[in-house]
């Protein structure tokens, strides 16, 4: 049973387009993350992810960096250990 479960959920995340999320940064220091990696146009030079369900674009001169999102709380945060 436990194996059937994970290649239903294996399967569904490769259906989706993958279950690694990636974190885009913007050229005006804006960020945001999508599910999947962003797919590039080299014809229109736009990117194009799918962000609740829609496909959206967006023109890879705005577009600074894609990277892996790391599931880590952000660094900037420091426990006071209470």
């Amino acid at each position: 049973m436990k194996r059937l479960l994970l290649v239903l959920t294996l399967a569904l995340c490769a259906l989706a387009g993958g279950c690694v999320k990636y974190r885009v940064t913007l050229n005006n220091g804006e960020t945001f993350t999508v599910l999947g990696k962003p797919k590039f146009d080299k014809v229109n030079r736009v990117y194009t992810y799918k962000s609740g369900g829609e496909k959206q674009t967006i023109s890879a001169g705005l577009v600074t960096s894609i990277e892996p999102a790391s599931d880590e709380p952000d660094s900037t945060y420091k426990s006071s250990g209470y």
